[in-house]
């Protein structure tokens, strides 16, 4: 199991101003290490609000519920990060659409009809960014002022994440899907804002339309086409690492760098027990995806160099990308010994949470003895158990696990050696004891074969003589017939 996810400061580019990046910086089959520490700027980046967040928030997320959540939707790194995309968007390298065609000799037509309608205010409504031809409207974004560009992001950020505006989204959605005029050379030629504007709509990411984050001009329009990841803290090219796995060709726009597997979305967690990485193929799995899709389960994992027989079974997670497994119970230890001294107390609580919903599947003695572990110190710090108590609590859990699976190792390690040297004993004795009966044996059997030969010989000299004794007794019979026969004339 990959150890954690870690993130390091730093963008894609010299005019992208975002402070984090995901890149993933572990590989598949390296040896468990320190996860690099978390010091990225506090950078909001919530593509639309929340709706499953409640509370007062005079108590922490993690301590008002005993319960096991057989439903891990509520946890915040599955949660809905971005609207519903409506509508397909599997989109080819010139950007066409699906599900409806224009023919060329109407779009005159229909774009004379649409600047009609252009509103008499000459404000810019986000409806007619769609609309309009792509020149006309780039024409007319120039001539605007920025106060009046700055009110048209805002507006589209305001229907990306405003829950009541949902359907407009949508429609705007809609209305960009079926565009048949947008290439990478048109929309080069594009106004900056309306760009940004179509790759916030494509995306369902209001990021782009931030104030404060900038993308060059050749970066939205690889987004657009997905050709590059749509995180602007990853910019991968797609597909990442030239990838040839069924999610990395049949997912438009997905990138196994930093996004999950199940359900295509990102976020800047890191060093946490909210992803799960592929020991095989190095792709990420929400923990929440996993467990509401049965890829966390009991099986059996061969890991070389597994302090467990490989053949027990215990908890494991199985890869939607390519069916390999990956132990858990040592990724939780790795975890919790890499990055727990990070932790602040509202999200070690949560922290603990995950494990212990992780872990409540666990049929294993292990797997289920830190579930209740992590559920045993959750109780603690609701009564008031400090932070650093509560994190040196489970550690000394995992060291204490370490150390008896060390004992147990080395006591089957010297068995082993006791057993062979008394096989080796015994199969001397055996050896020299089959060697002395053979060699008995043998002499018994030279002597009765020199029985045998001097029986022979001697039948062979009796044999003789009888043939011999026939012999002259023929001869005699003979003589006797012929003198019966004289004696008879």
């Amino acid at each position: 199991m990959k150890r954690s996810r870690s993130h390091s400061e730093g963008g894609g580019g010299q005019e992208l101003n975002v402070g984090v990046n995901l890149h993933n910086v572990n590989a598949p089959f390296q040896p468990r290490a320190s996860v690099a520490s978390m010091s990225h700027p506090q950078i909001s980046l919530s593509l639309v609000s929340s709706e499953g967040r409640t509370g007062t928030g005079t108590e922490p997320c993690w301590a008002g519920n005993t319960q096991l959540r057989d439903s891990p939707t509520e946890s915040a790194s599955s949660r809905e990060t971005w609207p519903t995309q409506v509508g397909s968007q599997q989109d080819t390298i010139g950007g066409q659409g699906q599900n409806e065609e224009v023919e060329e000799g109407d779009e005159e037509e229909a774009e004379q009809k649409v600047v009609q309608r252009v509103n008499t205010s000459n404000r810019i409504q986000p409806l007619d960014i769609i609309k309009e031809p792509l020149d006309i409207m780039a024409q007319r974004m120039r001539e605007q002022p920025d106060e009046s560009l700055e009110e048209l992001k805002a507006d589209v950020r305001d229907i990306l994440g405003n829950q009541n505006r949902r359907e407009e989204f949508s429609l705007l959605q809609r209305l960009l899907t079926i565009r048949r005029d947008f290439t990478p050379e048109r929309l080069m030629r594009a106004h900056k804002t309306q760009l940004e504007i179509f790759v916030a709509l494509k995306t369902g990411i209001l990021a782009f339309l931030l104030p404060d984050i900038s993308v060059f001009h050749t970066a939205l329009v690889e987004i657009f086409f997905h050709k590059t990841c749509r995180n602007i803290s990853c910019r991968s090219p797609l597909p990442a690492n030239d990838c040839t796995c069924e999610c990395c060709r049949s997912m438009s726009g997905f990138c196994n760098q930093c996004m999950c597997v199940m359900c295509s979305k990102f976020d800047f967690d890191a060093n946490t027990f909210r992803w799960l990485g592929c020991d095989v193929c190095s792709h990420w799995t929400h923990s929440d995806c996993a467990m509401r899709s049965g890829t966390i389960s009991m099986g059996v994992s061969t890991k070389a160099g597994s302090d467990r027989d490989s053949n027990s079974c215990e908890l494991i997670f199985r890869c939607r990308a390519c069916g390999g497994v990956s132990e858990l119970l040592g990724w939780a230890r790795d975890v919790f010994q890499n990055c727990a001294l990070r932790w602040e107390r509202d999200s070690l609580g949560k922290e603990l949470d995950y494990v212990r919903r992780i872990f409540h599947m666990a049929d294993d003695t292990k797997g289920n003895h830190l579930g209740r572990k992590a559920q045993e110190v959750l109780d603690k710090m609701k009564n008031g158990l400090d932070t650093s108590s509560a994190i040196k609590e489970i550690l000394c859990f995992f060291q204490a696990d370490t150390e008896n699976v060390e004992s147990k190792d080395k006591e089957r390690d010297n068995v082993k050696v006791l057993d062979r040297r008394e096989v080796c004993d015994r199969v001397a004795g055996v050896v020299r004891e089959v060697i002395a009966k053979l060699e008995g044996v043998a002499e018994e059997k030279v002597l009765l074969v020199k029985k045998a030969r001097s029986a022979l010989e001697s039948s062979d000299r009796e044999l003789k003589d009888k043939q011999q004794e026939l012999a002259d007794l023929l001869v005699c019979i003979q003589q006797y017939n012929s003198l019966v026969l004289v004696f008879s004339n």
